[in-house]
């Protein structure tokens, strides 16, 4: 909610580990009494909600490659994502609802 309205949730799933594939690149959380910090780990997944109530920052990488995974979630049914298949489906039943009312009402 802080950079994207539509956003309720974030994600980062991180996919290798600091101080064997990286150093440096912590996730910092930005609070009023202190920071803290998330070390990232193989596997490890952090979830919070989006608002500026979990300001955050990540901290620069100083040597190797840091692979995270990130995403963003939604509660809005109106900002849901769509993709061409998805669209597909929902136009054809919203045609075969229409062709069945159709029917029903020359029966």
């Amino acid at each position: 909610k802080a950079n994207i309205p539509t956003y309720d949730y974030s994600a980062l799933l991180y996919l290798n580990s600091l101080g064997e594939d990286f150093t440096g690149g912590g996730f910092e959380f930005i609070d009023d009494d202190a920071n803290r910090v998330v070390e990232p780990r193989a596997g490890r997944l952090v979830t919070f909600t989006s608002g500026p109530e979990n300001l955050h920052r990540v901290r620069k990488v100083a040597s190797g490659t840091r692979y995270v995974l990130a995403m963003w979630f939604t509660c809005s049914e109106a900002h849901q994502y769509e993709d061409e298949d998805t669209t597909s489906v929902k136009q054809l039943e919203k045609l075969t609802l229409a062709l069945r009312q159709t029917t029903m009402q020359l029966s």
